[in-house]
């Protein structure tokens, strides 16, 4: 689906009524203040990425000592012959993640803001002397711009595109890069006008147009980030329905990678939009700060069992990335569709995962692990559970839990129209909607052969 735009003057708006069209009358908007999830702030910290599940097989003993029997190599995963693990296939992985590990980007990772993801404006193409200055927009209310945005986001490749207020909760406390050197820093927002020059030259007091100063690096390794950046654009990236039903395979893993090398892509390109109309932005995937509450604020899903956002168009097959920018642009409210009510009777997630990661409890404040941030009412993940299982796969990442989600759905009226069922419906008739996807035997795994077209047509062409 592509998010269009409404009138010109009210971007939220449009990003509504866009899905409301797109899927039916059972997407809902909170209330204007209205928050879309429960955080007890009393016992509320931010997150620090160290803890990620990918960060502590940086440095938790007691991890890498458990994982260490399981870590199976791609060559030998490979050497086994199984289907949607052989050449082929991870070949098809390594392709689907060029773009996002090239140039330093690591858009996987935690780390800092390097190669397409950096701080740094490009001034590619058009060059620097005419994207300086004051940008003359007295024409344009924050609604226009919003749109403008939003086109622009769609054009260079995102699915959806939301704007949300930043909540500064969500910004990581330190960012830590477990690909590289295991390099971290604290993140930390401040009032500061002084703008940083090119190395060797004398920093001024003197402010950029927008009268903030830029987000930059201290020498201890602190981000430092303008509290007049306060929104944050968030982008939707649709993952490959076909590759997705291989799940778990390097197939489906490809998914993810392509994924990851298309936000690499259209974030960086978005955020550089942003700077040459001479604002700031922080072009992020999963750096800097949590995705998914994000994404819930700008209004494109709901939270689901399995810990990972569930779209109304694409239910959980997205991938997100972010920009935090000091750009004029209008929030739009957080929607809802029935995921939290479906999510507590359905289960499927839970009971597919191989690695028993996802609760079957009601949801809860409490943590497992450190990998889990307290407070906020919703149903935790094992996460370190969750990456044993990507270990005995050669690291591809399993998506089980995406596969067998009854969201996950191609388009077509019946599909819209459980979609349009499960809003505001009963329990026993979310029950029944289980059973019925259960015995038309949707999100079950299909031969990841049929990917390349073999006993086809498709083999043919």
């Amino acid at each position: 689906m592509r998010v269009t735009m409404g009138p010109a003057t009210s971007g939220g708006e449009g990003l509504f009524s866009s899905l409301r069209r797109a899927v039916g009358v059972q997407v809902q908007r909170h209330p204007a203040g209205e928050a879309p999830y429960d955080v007890d702030d009393s016992t509320y910290q931010r997150f620090d990425a160290k803890n990620s599940a990918f960060g502590r097989m940086v440095w938790d003993a007691e991890m890498q000592e458990r994982f260490a029997g399981s870590m199976r190599s791609y060559a030998e995963v490979i050497a086994t012959q199984k289907r949607g693990f052989r050449r082929e296939d991870f070949a098809l992985m390594g392709a689907s993640w060029t773009v996002a590990s090239a140039f330093k980007t690591r858009s996987g990772g935690h780390g800092d803001h390097q190669g397409l993801l950096r701080l740094e404006p490009f001034f590619a193409m058009v060059g620097r002397d005419a994207l300086e200055g004051p940008w003359d927009r007295d024409h344009l209310s924050d609604g226009d711009i919003t749109q403008m945005v939003k086109k622009a986001g769609h054009f260079l490749g995102a699915s959806l595109v939301g704007i949300a207020t930043l909540d500064q909760r969500w910004i990581y406390s330190r960012y830590f890069d477990f690909r590289g050197s295991g390099g971290q820093g604290n993140i930390l927002f401040t009032k500061t006008e002084e703008v940083p020059l090119p190395t060797g030259q004398v920093k001024t007091a003197k402010v950029d147009p927008t009268g903030s100063a830029r987000p930059q690096y201290r020498d201890d390794g602190t981000l430092v980030i303008p509290e007049t950046m306060n929104r944050v654009v968030v982008l939707a990236f649709e993952m490959d329905l076909e590759a997705v039903s291989a799940y778990p395979s390097a197939v489906g893993a490809a998914a993810t990678g392509a994924g990851y090398s298309q936000m690499a892509f259209t974030t960086a390109s978005l955020a550089e939009f942003i700077r040459g109309l001479g604002f700031n932005a922080i072009p992020c995937a999963n750096h800097t700060g949590l995705s998914i509450p994000m994404a819930i604020d700008a209004g494109l899903g709901e939270l689901g069992r399995q810990g990972i956002l569930i779209t109304p168009k694409y239910g959980p097959r997205v991938r997100l990335a972010k920009i935090i920018t000091d750009l004029p642009l209008e929030p739009d409210r957080p929607i809802s569709f029935g995921v939290t009510e479906f999510c507590d009777v359905c289960m499927k997630c839970a009971q597919q995962c191989p690695g028993q990661a996802i609760s079957y409890d009601k949801r809860h404040r409490e943590r497992l692990s450190v990998s889990n941030n307290p407070a906020v009412l919703k149903w935790p993940v094992k996460a370190d559970r969750c990456l044993e299982i990507w270990q005995r796969y050669g690291f591809t990442d399993c998506g089980n839990c995406i596969r067998c989600c009854p969201f996950n759905k191609a388009e077509g009226w019946l599909h819209e129209t459980a979609r349009a069922v499960i809003r505001g419906c009963s329990r026993p008739v979310d029950k029944l909607l289980v059973k019925l996807d259960d015995l038309l035997r949707y999100g079950t795994k299909v031969n990841p052969e049929r990917f390349w077209g073999r006993g086809s047509d498709l083999r043919r062409r």
